[in-house]
């Protein structure tokens, strides 16, 4: 495969998570777990865990991003996984962001605005660096 022959298969592609994005924080009822962020977009975002999550559908998301100057904290968001995928190796979700009126006005400016960043960050056809000429 090269560059040429990747083309993104969703409206809105994902970004991966480089190192100024925070861990994810997931809240449901009264229990906390703590998973690594992988990739997002202004819509939701992939996060993965060596262990199982329980069975759940539904609760909240918190995650930093921070570069140079800029900060943007994301707290309480409620979300809906979208995708499962558990392995005996580790576990990764696909989270999907509920906007509601209530939760639209401040936070989607923001989730907009890591997206912006992560973009700029990143080379949108060759997002994993294997094309690049230091790749080994």
């Amino acid at each position: 495969m090269n560059i040429d022959e990747f083309s993104e298969k969703r409206a809105i592609p994902r970004l991966l998570c480089d190192s100024h994005f925070s861990d994810t924080l997931i809240t449901t009822d009264s229990l906390q777990y703590c998973l690594i962020s992988i990739n997002y977009h202004r819509q939701g975002m992939a996060v993965f865990t060596p262990k199982r999550m329980p069975e759940i559908e539904k609760g909240k998301v918190s995650f930093e991003y921070k570069i140079s100057d800029k900060k943007w904290s994301i707290e309480n968001l409620p979300f809906s996984f979208k995708h499962k995928h558990e392995t005996e190796n580790g576990s990764q979700y696909g989270i999907e962001f509920k906007l509601d009126r209530k939760t639209k006005e401040g936070v989607l400016e923001d989730l907009k605005a890591i997206e912006e960043a992560l973009e700029k960050s990143q080379n949108p056809e060759d997002r994993y660096g294997i094309f690049s000429k230091d790749f080994k």
